[in-house]
């Protein structure tokens, strides 16, 4: 350790204590104290650490830190090792370089590989139970300080370890004694020649334990300073409670930012260089320090506080203080280190782990600590919460590459920052979701009108500067507030995010507010995730069949799987609209699937086992989620279902909505070639309600296409019904695809949709959905 880094010193010391906690608070057993020694002393030193105790007379490394080249196991050798001459002498033993000592031969088994070797005994009252080891690769790494920081340390373990040594013939060494180091001049008592200069991992802890071996120390090495010349970077003082005056050493003038020709330390001085907004933390550790002196107890203290010197810079101080007792009475002697820069470089990356990358605004983290100081401040006005996503993000993503969406979201944070009020919190909590916190007290007329400004702002067309390139990414905002309720920050943003939602469902590019109705919504949705979710665990799914008729021959050639769920009475089926969304809202839509597919797959092997003309057995259509297509467990289970049961794969047809199609590109895309290369038979359901899949049809060898309710209601009533419905037929039959028209309710729809040419036809007008026996009687 370097003598003339002081600060290095005082922080060494505090480490020392620290460590000692922590091996104290291992010692459960002897097993877990001697690896918590090991890991505590190789923190501290900032070397690999070994353990060893006396068992059956040999001595036993039980214990090694991470990078230590010894096993646990080993037998150490004691003839001509540091380990050895540490126990049988009884003191520590150091060696700066191995290779210069005659007879001893690499440290031996003590320490493999050293260049710098360091041992202490271990001792349990009068008896040596083993030895505490540490090892460098660097010769002269170890000094005196260290030797004291392995002796105090190991003293806490010992008395554990000592029930890991075994009864019998062991070498008979003395009690150990340390002695005190001795203190030099201008440095911290056992400063010696080591040239590394460190700092130990275990780092300042918050409270010091008073422990007398370590305030021992710390207090002749602070008088020492004290009384010697100037330590640069370490400050130190020594007064009485009850006395205003101290005394402080020149180095503390210069670390606080005061003359010392003109200023006169005393507590009134002090306490008015404190910064005001620690004099709260200045209050209690005097408190603290009277409360000791009250009770006559001794006092380990270490705090942090800001102090504004004279040249009106603000300092961040490192306080330690312990106490004495001399003839005069009660004496605390401080330490004091100047860690401005530290404080700075934590706030620095405080500041970073805060910030979002790509736009420069805050990210979770940021937004989590703001919403956590408005809503535990006392008495705390109104917090308004407004939660946006991009409309069109993904389409640009895909498109025109991850640069130029990241350029977007710069762009977009850039028109955020211009429109939110002075004192929000901006950030960007993922993707392209953002969530704007006005001040505490923006009143909801206030919040409404900033949520319109935040449309109209992200509605106006982006130009790419690179590329002049024209981009229209409208966004939907959700918006709650907390309204007198007494509400966490985790469910004002599950109510925007609800509200955002809503945003979307009604058309995009709007803000929806989260009312009363949302609100009653959203406590349905609830009771319907719960319901799905027993259901799912009970057992309580059901699947009906709606049959398929064909305009060919007339009669059922296929049925569509219809999940249902059975209430907890049993005494009705729930339609779909009851937990569908929910299902793919909450991911329980690919749990759902997998259940269909199995009860499918399993339905058709039955209906073929049980019936003497296989040919009458219709095709059973399953729906299948975007969720799902991105997820391989459910092909897989698809796949292997229609092995274990036979099923030949134009028994089995997957349906994916418009919108679920184009939602399963690209991530899916593996998964539906997989599907097409297996022979199932895939197609397009709810055709003309998505974006557009058109683009895809010429992509894919897809085989069928169903018309969505929507168009069929007016067929064979209106001209233009009719012509959308035959330019739809014709283009899935220009691309090898059959056409089934969905919600056939009428002999007259029937009629004139065989006339424009439709393969098949589902709907009230051929039959309901019905239970499988119905379908099909065996």
């Amino acid at each position: 350790m370097d003598e003339g880094a002081p600060g290095s010193q005082a922080t060494f010391l505090a480490a020392v204590s620290q460590a000692r906690e922590y091996v104290r608070a291992a010692l459960t057993s002897p097993d877990r104290a001697a690896q918590a020694l090991a890991d505590a002393v190789a923190a501290v030193v900032e070397a690999p650490a070994t353990v060893a105790v006396l068992a059956q007379g040999r001595l036993v490394r039980v214990a090694s830190s991470a990078g230590s080249a010894g096993e646990v196991g080993d037998v150490v050798e004691v003839d001509s090792t540091v380990c050895g001459e540490a126990l049988i002498s009884g003191r520590a033993v150091r060696v700066e370089d191995v290779s210069l000592v005659p007879g001893t031969t690499d440290a031996s088994a003590c320490c493999p590989g050293a260049k710098a070797a360091l041992s202490v005994p271990l001792v349990e009252g009068t008896r040596t139970v083993g030895v505490l080891a540490a090892a460098a690769g660097t010769p002269g790494w170890f000094d005196p300080m260290d030797e004291r920081a392995l002796t105090l340390i190991g003293q806490v373990a010992a008395p554990r370890l000592a029930e890991l040594s075994i009864t019998g013939p062991s070498p008979a060494v003395p009690p150990i004694h340390p002695a005190s180091p001795p203190v030099h001049p201008g440095g911290l008592p056992g400063a010696g020649s080591g040239s590394q200069a460190r700092t130990p991992a275990f780092g300042v802890p918050a409270p010091v334990t008073a422990d007398p071996d370590h305030d021992e120390v710390l207090r002749n090495g602070l008088d020492a300073l004290l009384a010697g010349p100037a330590a640069p970077g370490l400050g130190v003082f020594v007064c009485r409670p009850g006395v205003a005056e101290m005394t402080w050493s020149q180095e503390l003038h210069r670390i606080v930012g005061v003359d010392p020709r003109t200023f006169r330390p005393d507590r009134q001085a002090c306490r008015a260089l404190v910064h005001p907004d620690d004099l709260p933390v200045a209050d209690r550790l005097m408190a603290a320090v009277y409360a000791a002196f009250a009770e006559g107890r001794d006092l380990g203290l270490a705090e942090t506080l800001r102090v504004i010197g004279a040249d009106g810079a603000v300092r961040h101080l490192q306080l330690w203080v312990v106490s004495s007792t001399d003839e005069a009475g009660c004496l605390l002697h401080g330490a004091v280190v100047d860690v401005t820069r530290q404080a700075r470089d934590r706030l620095l990356l405080e500041r970073l782990s805060a910030t979002d990358p790509v736009t420069g605004l805050g990210n979770r983290l940021a937004f989590d600590r703001r919403m956590h100081e408005l809503l535990a401040a006392p008495g705390s006005p109104e917090v308004s919460l407004l939660l946006l996503d991009l409309d069109r993000f993904k389409l640009v993503n895909d498109s025109l590459g991850h640069q130029v969406g990241d350029r977007l979201l710069a762009e977009v944070a850039r028109r955020l920052n211009a429109v939110v009020p002075e004192g929000s919190v901006t950030a960007r909590m993922g993707g392209d979701e953002f969530v704007v916190v006005p001040p505490a007290g923006y009143d909801r007329l206030h919040a409404r009108r900033l949520a319109q400004a935040l449309v109209d702002t992200l509605r106006a067309p982006y130009r790419m500067p690179e590329s002049g390139e024209v981009l229209v990414c409208p966004a939907s905002l959700g918006m709650t507030a907390t309204a007198e309720r007494d509400v966490t920050a985790d469910e004002l943003l599950s109510e925007a995010d609800l509200a955002l939602y809503r945003a979307k469902d009604a058309g995009r590019d709007r803000y929806v507010v989260y009312d009363d109705a949302l609100r009653a919504r959203a406590r349905s949705r609830h009771h319907a995730e719960l319901l799905l979710r027993s259901a799912l665990e009970q057992g309580r799914l059901r699947l009906q069949y709606q049959p398929i008729v064909g305009f060919e021959n007339g009669r059922i050639v296929g049925a569509e799987a219809l999940v249902r769920v059975l209430d907890p009475t049993g005494d009705r089926l729930l339609p779909p609209d009851t937990f569908i969304d929910v299902a793919e809202d909450t991911g329980l839509v690919v749990e759902l699937d997998l259940w269909v597919i199995g009860a499918a797959v399993a339905q058709i092997a039955q209906w073929r086992s049980s019936t003497s003309t296989p040919e009458i057995v219709p095709w059973v259509a399953v729906n299948v989620s975007a969720r799902s297509m991105e997820h391989p467990r459910v092909v897989r289970r698809l796949l292997d279902g229609m092995a274990e049961y036979r099923i030949a794969p134009d028994h089995l047809k997957v349906e994916l909505t418009e919108r679920s199609f184009l939602a399963t590109l690209p991530d899916g895309e593996s998964t539906l070639r997989q599907l097409l290369a297996s022979g199932v038979r895939v197609g397009i359901d709810d055709f003309g309600t998505g974006y557009s899949a058109m683009a895809y049809l010429n992509r894919f060898d897809l085989d069928f296409m169903k018309i969505d309710r929507s168009f069929v209601a007016k067929v064979g009533q209106e001209a233009r019904a009719d012509a959308v419905v035959t330019a739809i037929v014709d283009l899935a039959h220009a691309h090898g695809m059959q056409v089934t028209a969905e919600g056939v309710e009428t002999q007259r729809q029937a009629r004139r949709l065989r006339e424009i040419g439709c393969d098949f036809a589902q709907g009230y007008h051929f039959g309901r959905p019905m239970d499988p026996h119905r379908l099909l009687p065996v």
